[in-house]
């Protein structure tokens, strides 16, 4: 009697040790798979394109930051008397691109509406524009308002505008720009 009682709670413990043991194992595979193969092949599928513009009598002026599936990335100027090529050029690492997903994740980047801001600016309207895989998301701010700084005041919250700017600022700390 007293060995058919302990062989059950031998049987508890060895169920208890395969437990953790099944536990341990899935921790360290969602951790190789984090830091892993898994998050190097995390990055673009499609060329990221961030603008930031202004629309005035002369045109439409401003910055562009594009991100190509690569890594590479090219900033360049937009309007009337922009030089035709990039200012600044570059290349991401894979966990810099990595991080590039996540804020386009993080920020729902699929969910945001294609235009948010000021409804209706007469004249002069300032853009921040996200296009990446035919979805494009604009951003519109009045005129005389610096546009990254007003979106970038919503950063941190959970608004359309919020979203848009933590991105902005993503790409321009990752092209160093």
């Amino acid at each position: 009697m007293a060995v058919g009682a302990a062989v059950p709670g031998f049987l508890c413990v060895m169920n208890i040790r395969r437990s953790w043991a099944l536990w341990a194992l899935g921790i360290f595979a969602a951790v190789a798979t984090a830091g892993g193969e898994g998050a190097a092949q995390q990055g673009l599928d499609q060329p990221l394109e961030v603008q930031v513009t202004q629309t005035g009598f002369a045109g439409e002026t401003g910055r562009a930051w594009t991100v190509q599936p690569d890594g590479s990335w090219a900033i360049r100027d937009i309007g009337p008397g922009a030089s035709p090529g990039p200012v600044a050029t570059g290349r991401l690492t894979e966990a810099q691109l990595g991080q590039l997903h996540a804020s386009l994740d993080r920020n729902d980047f699929r969910t945001l509406p294609s235009e948010t801001g000021a409804a209706a600016v007469p004249v002069n309207p300032h853009r921040v524009t996200i296009s990446l895989g035919g979805r494009k998301v604009v951003v519109t701010t009045p005129p005389g308002e610096d546009p990254l700084a007003t979106v970038g005041a919503a950063r941190g919250s959970w608004t359309p505008e919020g979203r848009v700017a933590a991105i902005v600022h993503d790409v321009r700390r990752l092209t160093a720009q």
